[in-house]
């Protein structure tokens, strides 16, 4: 034992700064995801399901606003920048200017929120001061952004995991605390996350004004603007996608049905935490098949991977009410039914992976667009007809079908691309996505049956334990693979 953890050790140590700084980033992923999803069950304890609920919708508000305040300049466009500026004062002063930009836009909606601070309330159903607070957080938190990108591009992972590490922790101590001494909880919780937020992202954003030392570069704002504001439509609609449910059902319904909406959504972040790990290693290696034109070693990976992908959603499945039990107590469990379509919906999300880095390697970067705002559109569409109907369950069912929208438009333009661009039909393998997308339909159908058999769900559970270890040898050795061509 002792000689496999120096073996490790030894390999980590002979490893690139590159290498080492793309497991760190990784682990950043995690951990963030990670302690969101283990203190969930802390805050259903503590709070009631109506203030879990205001929470949840304040945190959807703030995330579509934060893509009009500072027009995702810390997202696309941030690493072309430090491509083509590569010189560190250069760099500086591109923040800078950058932090300036933003802040002017920010400002500018501030001053819009007071001019129209009647109705701008009544639409995000908040008080003024809580407006306030999170304009503080939208100005501020933008600038912690900004130096977590820089760390990312220069490899500076040891700053960024203490960063991360001790505002993972605060965001669950603080907010804890707070709920525990207040009687407004869901206030108290939505306060503490901004002044966390606010803590950091002041210094930062003091940090790098005195770095930079550069307020308006009109050449930088020009690139800025000109890289991201035709992107603005992409980010807004992922947003959507994963936003707008929870403020339709709180307008639409009550805050205590987003509240049972959005612990369906938490547990499902465990399968995201998961398809985030293969998509790790798989995107570098992707990137080399597709430059080396080994697509046979692509459709035999997808195949791998989707398959084990499935198999993880399926567990998920047949553990739900004991899952929502540990996760949240009983009074949550009507969320259950809310659950296998959403885990559904990552299926989805991995085939969208799937076809998009084929866009992506290839630039095609409108035929991303053009998919995302079509399944945001139909996203908002569908709830605004079936919640009133069947309530918060059928977002659920929207999620799963938008999401099966978006996975097919990127496979209609992916094909496109392997067409006009690489002269085959395709890369991966239709007829296996096609038949495995059809029984996990069926599964997730039949899974909402048997939640009160469950002999029958440990069962089936077991049967995929037996194959998956019989098949051991073979998965590891496909991501030794992927490791091996990084």
């Amino acid at each position: 034992m002792k000689k496999k953890i120096s073996d490790i050790l030894n390999l980590y140590k002979n490893m690139s700064t590159p290498a080492k700084a793309s497991i760190w980033f990784l682990f950043c992923n995690i951990l963030q995801m990670g302690l969101g999803v283990i203190s969930t069950p802390i805050f259903t304890r503590i709070m009631e399901p109506s203030e879990f609920g205001i929470t949840n919708t304040y945190n959807s508000w703030r995330n579509i606003l934060i893509i009009f305040t500072s027009v995702n300049l810390s997202y696309g466009v941030f690493n072309n920048a430090m491509v083509k500026y590569e010189d560190a004062k250069t760099r500086n002063q591109y923040v800078s200017s950058m932090q300036c930009l933003y802040s002017l836009i920010t400002c500018a909606y501030f001053i819009f929120y007071l001019l129209t601070r009647n109705w701008c309330n009544s639409v995000l159903n908040m008080s003024t001061s809580l407006v306030v607070m999170m304009f503080a957080d939208l100005l501020l938190y933008p600038a912690l952004l900004f130096w977590s990108g820089r760390q990312r591009y220069e490899y500076k992972y040891k700053s960024l995991v203490a960063v991360t590490l001790v505002m993972s922790v605060l965001y669950i101590f603080v907010g804890v605390v707070a709920v525990l001494l207040s009687k407004d909880k869901a206030m108290a919780r939505i306060t503490s996350t901004i002044a966390v937020n606010v803590a950091f992202g002041v210094f930062f954003y003091i940090y790098h004004f005195i770095k930079g030392k550069k307020l308006v570069v009109p050449k930088f704002w020009k690139f800025a603007l000109a890289f991201n504001i035709p992107l603005i439509p992409h980010y807004l609609s992922e947003i959507v996608l994963t936003q707008s449910d929870r403020i339709m059902i709180s307008k639409l319904e009550s805050d205590a049905a987003t509240a049972n909406y959005t612990i369906a959504y938490s547990i499902v972040l465990i399968m995201q935490l998961v398809m985030s790990a293969i998509s790790a290693s798989y995107l570098p290696w992707s990137y080399e098949q597709l430059k080396a034109k080994n697509y046979e070693s692509l459709k035999k990976m997808g195949n791998i991977l989707i398959v084990l992908i499935s198999g993880c959603i399926f567990m998920l499945m047949m553990f739900i009410p004991e899952i929502i039990y540990i996760f949240a107590g009983n009074k949550y469990s009507d969320a259950v039914y809310c659950i296998p379509p959403i885990a559904l919906s990552i299926f989805f999300m991995f085939l969208y992976e799937l076809f998009s880095t084929v866009e992506f390697f290839y630039a095609k970067n409108i035929f991303v667009m053009i998919a995302s705002v079509m399944a945001a559109a139909l996203n908002v569409g569908l709830n605004a007809y079936f919640i009133p109907i069947f309530g918060y369950h059928a977002a659920g069912y929207t999620t799963l079908f938008c999401y099966f929208s978006y996975a097919l438009g990127h496979y209609i333009f992916y094909r496109r691309i392997c067409k006009k661009t690489l002269d085959i039909k395709e890369i991966y393998d239709r007829k296996f996505i096609m038949l495995l997308s059809a029984f996990m339909f069926a599964v997730t159908i039949t899974v909402n049956l048997v939640y009160d058999k469950i002999l029958i769900r440990y069962g089936m559970a077991v049967i995929l334990i037996a194959v998956a270890y019989i098949k051991r040898n073979v998965i590891i050795e496909k991501f030794r693979m992927m490791k091996g061509k990084e």
